[in-house]
């Protein structure tokens, strides 16, 4: 429940996250498909999207998230490895004012099943 707040802005992500690694190290292994790092991942879509065509564009998602992705790794995949910067955001406000918040526990693999989950059933994956 969220309890009025005389703060103007709340920093809401997860208070007590996880590392990049471990959540898509679970979902590698839940999915069994290979995990590679970052950096080639990138290359590979910046690759791709020099030729890239509307149908390419609907079936590789990602490559709609070249100009997110850039930004955040500085144009060459760097920062990206664990996604540097959000653990600077201060949540503190944003707990005090929602005791949900303040109850999160850390995201586990139990949380990433029931991500895919969803993905499966809303035909994602």
């Amino acid at each position: 429940m969220l309890d009025l707040s005389k703060q103007p802005v709340l920093q809401l992500l997860h208070p007590q996250p996880v590392s990049w690694t471990f959540t898509f190290d679970t979902v590698s292994k839940q999915l069994d498909i290979p995990l590679v790092p970052i950096k080639e991942w990138l290359a590979a879509l910046e690759k791709i999207a020099l030729t890239a065509t509307a149908a390419d564009e609907m079936a590789i998602p990602g490559l709609k998230l070249m100009g997110f992705l850039r930004a955040l790794g500085g144009g060459g995949g760097e920062g990206l490895d664990e996604f540097h910067g959000f653990e600077d955001l201060d949540t503190r406000c944003a707990q005090a004012t929602s005791a949900t918040m303040r109850a999160m526990k850390p995201i586990d693999t139990e949380d990433v099943s029931r991500w895919i989950r969803h993905w499966r059933a809303a035909g994602y994956l």
